[in-house]
């Protein structure tokens, strides 16, 4: 869903992530955590 909201939008969703301890994780879009994402133009 954030794939295709980012796409539809045309701009990069930043998402960032921590859970309880430990590091927090800042991804400039989502492509960068989904580098292998598809779109159903590929279908």
């Amino acid at each position: 869903m954030l794939s295709e909201q980012e796409r539809v939008n045309g701009a990069p969703i930043r998402l960032i992530l921590q859970g309880e301890v430990g590091p927090v994780w800042i991804f400039k879009s989502v492509n960068d955590l989904l580098p292998f994402s598809f779109t159903g133009e590929w279908l």
